[in-house]
């Protein structure tokens, strides 16, 4: 229920809205979009945003990035004796055994994972996310039913 107050405003604003001019776009605004929607159509392939290119070459590309990625982490490894012989191995003393500690935490709780997620039942994990995902819509039924019943005060 409305306040008599809140019509009064509702109607008042309304009113100052209605006797504002109607504001047009300039002339030169559709031949400048135009323009611009046909020079992004006009680019070549690689110059055009990633996710426009054809499937079959963002495949190739994640490869090539994957690999290059793990080239150079895996060179890195190799490398690390002679890089950290010249630059001296007391300043990254700390941070390798920090970083050693990190992986093989991480490591314990992938083999972790990797146990649990073998010796479940399939049916029982399928259900276990079917429960979640029920729960995850009503809690957003809910949550918008109490919006509805907050903003609308009837």
């Amino acid at each position: 229920m409305k306040h008599d107050s809140e019509d009064h405003l509702e109607k008042l604003i309304h009113q100052a809205l209605a006797k504002l001019p109607e504001l047009h776009a300039p002339e030169t605004l559709i031949p400048r979009v135009l323009e611009t929607i046909l020079n992004q159509a006009q680019k070549p392939w690689w110059r055009r945003s990633w996710f426009t290119w054809p499937s079959g070459l963002r495949v190739i590309s994640l490869a090539f990035a994957v690999t290059l990625l793990g080239g150079i982490f895996s060179g890195t490894a190799f490398l690390w004796p002679d890089v950290a012989g010249a630059v001296g191995m007391g300043a990254a003393d700390p941070w390798l055994t920090r970083l050693s500690m990190a992986g093989e935490i991480l490591g314990t709780l992938a083999g972790a994972v990797l146990m649990i997620w073998n010796s479940i039942s399939k049916l029982w994990l399928l259900l276990s996310l079917a429960i979640a995902f029920l729960m995850y819509l009503s809690c957003v039924g809910i949550g918008t039913l109490c919006f509805q019943l907050a903003v609308n005060k009837r």
